[in-house]
């Protein structure tokens, strides 16, 4: 017995095409788990990941251009503002309140705040990390009475040199143009 659609594909039926867009809308969202059930989910993640790894054998030029493809190339600043707001929204999906977050640092604003009869925004105890929505960044510590702004510094901040990461002078950058008025402070962690 011969299919009915055999030959057609997406680019010359319009039927096809029409049935494909169907799935692919009602599909979108749904995680294989959801899907399927676990048991059937974990089957299929691992035939993906055996077919995956038997095409990067048998073709491994293919794969290194894939991967030098994206080598030297950047993203322009609205495309990084997008993707981290994307990236806030996946945080927020999941129900969590906040990014990760330093627990040392909470405890070393909690105390600040408590020496200073203040109360500033941070994780944990304070209330959440705030979020400048226009730029998708979440701020380690701020205190609007104060008008001040704390970012603290773990090791991976810091190249090799020990300089301040590029990308993290931007965001510093990017934050004191939104808040002008406000006093910006780095505190570098030591162990």
């Amino acid at each position: 017995m011969v299919s009915w659609n055999k030959g057609l594909t997406k680019e010359t039926d319009s039927r096809i095409k029409k049935q494909s867009q169907a799935l692919s809308e009602a599909l979108t969202g749904i995680s294989n788990i959801e899907r399927y059930g676990k048991e059937k989910a974990k089957e299929i993640s691992k035939k993906q990941s055996v077919s995956q790894k038997a095409y990067i054998k048998k073709n491994p030029e293919i794969t290194s251009k894939r991967t030098n493809h994206f080598i030297g190339k950047k993203h322009k600043p609205e495309t990084i503002i997008k993707m981290r707001q994307a990236a806030v929204k996946r945080v927020l999906l999941n129900n969590g309140k906040f990014p990760s977050y330093n627990k040392k640092a909470c405890e070393f604003f909690k105390e600040f705040d408590f020496r200073n009869c203040t109360n500033g925004q941070y994780a944990v105890y304070g209330g959440g990390e705030y979020y400048i929505k226009e730029l998708g960044y979440f701020l380690d510590y701020i205190n609007f009475e104060w008008k001040k702004i704390v970012e603290w510094d773990e090791k991976h901040h810091f190249n090799k040199s020990g300089n301040l990461r590029k990308k993290d002078k931007i965001r510093q950058k990017e934050i004191q143009a939104h808040f002008p008025d406000f006093d910006f402070e780095r505190i570098k962690e030591i162990k």
